[in-house]
């Protein structure tokens, strides 16, 4: 079940240890919740045809969550936030419509609080 189109984010990829950044492309889209991204297809182009299927990095699932009243973008499978992780979230939060939502749930180890899970307007 798809939650919301694909769509194209643009962001800057730290490179570890580090001043650099790269800028890369990759389409996020929500498929099982409104607070869960898969993100895939990264590539250094725009236009993906550009990559021939072959992308420079492997699908990532995120997830935005609330932990101490602040907004985290975290893998989903781990609870863990990362320079990646941060960056896509960055990039969906920008890529956003006006008066679209990014739900949120809050962090309490790794335990599923959907109920009680803000909507955040962006």
């Amino acid at each position: 079940m798809r939650m919301s189109k694909p769509f194209t984010i643009e962001f800057d990829y730290p490179l570890d240890d580090t001043p650099f950044k790269v800028r890369l492309y990759a389409i996020a889209e929500s498929l099982v919740h409104p607070s869960v991204f898969a993100v895939h297809s990264f590539s250094l182009s725009v236009d993906y045809r550009e990559s021939y299927g072959q992308y420079l990095l492997p699908a990532q699932d995120i997830k935005c969550i609330i932990e101490s009243g602040k907004r985290i973008w975290v893998h989903a499978g781990s609870y863990k936030e990362t320079a990646l992780s941060r960056a896509l979230g960055e990039a969906i939060e920008k890529r956003s419509l006006p008066g679209a939502h990014v739900h949120s749930e809050r962090a309490s180890g790794l335990t599923d609080n959907s109920a009680n899970s803000p909507t955040l307007n962006l």
